[in-house]
């Protein structure tokens, strides 16, 4: 006999939701994110050769802080926003090492200025969800050169790597031209595959030294998956 999941007195209770805590107050993460501004432009009028007019910034948020649409919150203020997506990081904390989640924004200088005007201006200090989305982010930057490759062991030689484009509109042949010319690899080297969503993929067989070529030049749109 088949008796229903509620029978002999059982009951459901609902689960208790860990109470979400954040880290920094908003003036504290607003202060924090105005200060990161700063150090990305610095890094990109230093190295302007090696950015586009489009970039990809890292969007991170504090672990245990995934609140939904936070990346949709920071770029609905320009028009020159655009969340292409997300994985995970490890944020180091008080606590050591914790897995956080990262979006990545497409956006020009303009959209990174259109944000700073948006936290100096303070017209969205009065709003409690802006508020709270800010508070939830850990930092905003690129790609550091550590993240930009993944799977190399100290080992690898030599081998296939795939690596990824992430969508550029217009700048995409700018990109592809700028890794080329980075890492020395030859276009007759590679196979290129264009995905629906206006990625890339780029399968070339490479040595360490190529790989550590285009490990630190900042091609903010790039990684590399090593096999």
């Amino acid at each position: 006999m088949i008796y229903p999941i509620l029978a002999y007195g059982a009951y459901l209770e609902p689960a208790a939701r860990k109470p979400r805590v954040y880290l920094h107050g908003y003036n504290e993460a607003k202060a924090k994110i105005l200060s990161d501004i700063e150090v990305m432009f610095e890094q990109i009028h230093t190295m302007e050769n090696y950015f586009l007019s489009e970039k990809v910034i890292c969007a991170r948020l504090e672990p245990d802080l995934d609140l939904k649409h936070s990346a949709a919150l920071i770029t609905s203020i320009s028009a020159h926003m655009k969340c292409l997506g997300w994985k995970t990081y490890s944020c180091t904390t008080i606590d050591g090492n914790q897995s956080a989640r990262l979006y990545f924004i497409r956006t020009t200088d303009q959209g990174i200025e259109d944000l700073r005007k948006t936290l100096i201006s303070g017209e969205k200090d009065s709003d409690a969800d802006w508020k709270k989305h800010i508070s939830s982010f850990h930092s905003l930057d690129f790609l550091t050169p550590e993240e930009r490759i993944i799977r190399m062991s100290e080992k690898w030689k030599s081998g296939i790597v795939k690596m990824h484009l992430h969508p550029m509109g217009k700048d995409s042949e700018n990109a592809l031209n700028l890794l080329y010319e980075s890492s020395g690899i030859s276009k007759s080297q590679t196979k290129i595959f264009r995905c629906h969503n206006g990625s890339i993929v780029i399968r070339a067989k490479c040595t360490r030294d190529d790989i550590e070529r285009i490990k630190f030049p900042k091609i903010s749109s790039f990684y590399a998956k090593c096999t």
